[in-house]
């Protein structure tokens, strides 16, 4: 039987700004809106303790399969 892959993470080239709508933790997927479609969504690139709360800006630096690659914004 052969292992499924992880798809590789595809950066965009314009990064771009989000909404979480679903908390977002290290650990734990949320949900972010973008452009006009709600995404799975996890922390990409973050070294400490982050909780992204809903209603709060993030910045989509790519996605993995349907995952976007978020950051907090500032």
């Amino acid at each position: 039987m052969r292992a499924l892959s992880q798809p590789a993470a595809e950066v965009l080239t314009r990064q771009d700004v989000g909404v979480v709508i679903k908390t977002v933790t290290p650990t734990q997927r949320g949900r972010v809106q973008y452009q006009a479609t709600s995404w799975p969504a996890c922390l990409c690139g973050v070294t400490h303790q982050t909780t992204l709360e809903p209603n709060q800006p993030v910045r989509v630096l790519g996605r993995r399969g349907l995952t976007l690659l978020i950051q907090p914004l500032a």
